[in-house]
């Protein structure tokens, strides 16, 4: 049974590729085929990435992926959409064969012409020099544009991912599963141990069964 969450994760990752199949009907260019993917990224590094592999299959058909980091959704509607958008760019300039990234992730001028002509964006140079003009925002006439698009992801953003800090250890919880048997008695104990041997009470011979909470 999927936890609220989850349900408000996965309604999350059907808007988004909603919007994006909106962008691509918009643009009204062909582009390859792409899946858009959400997951924590906890070094914090990328708001998102667009792979020139394809790791997906949709039917009969390969997919490229655009990844969008679960972390930078804390932006907002807005920057989520520019992020998007970025990616869209790298593969309508994939789709057409444009080399709009060239050495270790430097984004050139081919780039910024496609995204800023083709999608409405503002782009400028990042202040890590390495990744050239890399730096999106969404100037007045964008949002305008994409104003519908905009307004579906922020009612969607109803769950978005904590960065973890540098340096930043997380928290563990050393007392393991709390598991209860008929009569009351509580052990605590971790989740491999409870599934491999499946403790018994010798005063009510019941077995131990975890809470639903699992930990507290």
């Amino acid at each position: 049974m999927k936890t609220e969450k989850t349900q408000e994760l996965s309604g999350l990752l059907s808007v988004l590729e909603d919007v994006k199949n909106s962008v691509i009907q918009e643009i009204g260019i062909e582009f390859p085929e792409i899946v858009v993917s959400l997951a924590r990224e906890e070094k914090g590094k990328v708001h998102g990435h667009f792979t020139h592999f394809t790791p997906w299959k949709k039917g009969e058909k390969l997919a490229n992926e655009i990844f969008l980091s679960a972390e930078s959704l804390s932006r907002g509607a807005v920057d989520t959409m520019g992020t998007l958008l970025h990616e869209l760019a790298h593969a309508y300039n994939f789709k057409n064969q444009i080399e709009d990234v060239t050495g270790d992730g430097y984004h050139n001028k081919k780039f910024q012409n496609t995204a800023q002509e083709i999608f409405s964006l503002k782009i400028e140079k990042s202040e890590k020099k390495s990744i050239g003009l890399s730096k999106t925002s969404m100037p007045e006439h964008a949002l305008k544009r994409w104003k519908k698009e905009i307004e579906k992801i922020e009612k969607a953003l109803s769950v978005t991912a904590l960065q973890v800090e540098k340096g930043q250890k997380k928290s563990r919880n050393k007392n393991g599963i709390k598991a209860m048997c008929n009569c009351g008695e509580i052990i605590r104990l971790s989740q491999k141990v409870l599934d491999n041997c499946r403790p018994m009470c010798q005063n009510c011979d019941s077995e131990f069964i975890a809470e639903e909470n699992g930990e507290e």
